[in-house]
């Protein structure tokens, strides 16, 4: 008896994490715009302090959406950034476009309505967190770098286009 009710305690969490993820890949199907912002924090030698707003081309190949955004930034520099989300039944992989090939960075799970990051990703000498939120149908994902020049925080927030 005691492990039927784990068994179906089972099922019902995945059930919840299929939600989860059906209910991210509907709204980002949807965006369209961004606000971008780069701060540079107390450790940092980059002076990456930008803030911008763009718009988001987004192209889906069955699971996977390709996200190509273009920002201008407040120094009146456009910057050109291509993502691609990958969404599986129980988490959700991001990828940058970098060296001519998307790498994938990081993987999202998600339990009890929240998106757990599954691990860092190193890039010598550096090393990224993300972290990945949703409040209606805005998505908030951010990344932060820390390295020996580096301590970086990089925030996006996707919207659709009625906003």
């Amino acid at each position: 008896m005691e492990e039927n009710l784990k068994e179906e305690s089972k099922k019902e969490e995945n059930k919840k994490i299929d939600i989860g993820i059906m209910t991210v890949f509907k709204i980002m199907k949807n965006i369209k715009k961004l606000y971008f912002k780069a701060q540079s924090l107390s450790n940092s030698q980059m002076d990456w302090n930008y803030m911008g707003s763009g718009t988001v081309t987004m192209t889906l190949d069955y699971n996977k959406l390709y996200f190509l955004d273009e920002i201008l930034l407040d120094n009146n520099t456009r910057y050109i950034d291509k993502k691609m989300w990958y969404f599986h039944d129980s988490h959700i992989e991001f990828y940058h476009f970098r060296n001519e090939k998307y790498e994938k960075i990081f993987e999202f799970s998600v339990k009890n309505n929240k998106f757990i990051l599954k691990e860092k990703y190193e890039c010598q000498p550096d090393v990224y967190y993300g972290a990945l939120s949703i409040l209606e149908d805005k998505i908030f994902f951010t990344m932060n770098i820390r390295g020996m020049r580096k301590d970086e925080l990089l925030e996006y927030i996707y919207l659709p286009d009625e906003i």
